[in-house]
């Protein structure tokens, strides 16, 4: 419904992937400690390929999401969108100031994501019910970083309002 609706209006719709290289020259040795202590080591073989590395079918999109002709898709190498990634010149050469976000997981990549937006300049709204976690309550808990201090941190909103305003 959100795609559907997002493509009607003209937006333009980017997909992210949290994902390296594969040969991991992308990959921090911050990112690489942190995640090997997690218990998920970047690049490690698994059912769906290597972990978080590009190309692999654990990082493919799912087909019924998948980007149409148009849609921008960016890999990057940590979790904002905007780190080690051309995504702000490519939206500030389409003139995109006002951004819509959603997506997994809500708590690292999507809050990273927002919070790298909110301070390039940008108007990140977040749809929490567009956002999931692996838990409900790290979930709120980040939706609660963004409306913090009443609203200073940023903006959110669920996809009725948005649908019903646009």
């Amino acid at each position: 419904c959100l795609l559907d609706s997002a493509r009607r209006h003209g937006f333009t719709i980017v997909y992210t992937r949290e994902a390296s290289l594969p040969d991991l020259s992308d990959l921090s040795d911050s990112k690489r400690l942190r995640y090997e202590n997690a218990g998920y080591p970047v690049g490690t073989p698994g059912r769906m390929g290597r972990l978080l590395v590009r190309g692999e079918p654990g990082c493919a999109i799912l087909a019924e999401l998948a980007p149409q002709p148009g849609d921008l898709q960016c890999d990057k190498p940590g979790q904002s969108a905007f780190v080690g990634t051309d995504l702000e010149s490519t939206l500030r050469e389409r003139g995109v100031t006002h951004l819509l976000l959603c997506g997994v997981t809500t708590q690292c990549c999507v809050l990273a994501t927002y919070r790298h937006a909110a301070d390039l300049g940008f108007f990140p709204l977040l749809l929490e019910d567009c956002c999931a976690a692996f838990s409900p309550r790290d979930h709120q808990a980040a939706v609660d970083v963004v409306v913090s201090e009443g609203g200073a941190v940023g903006w959110v909103t669920t996809l009725d309002h948005l649908l019903e305003a646009l």
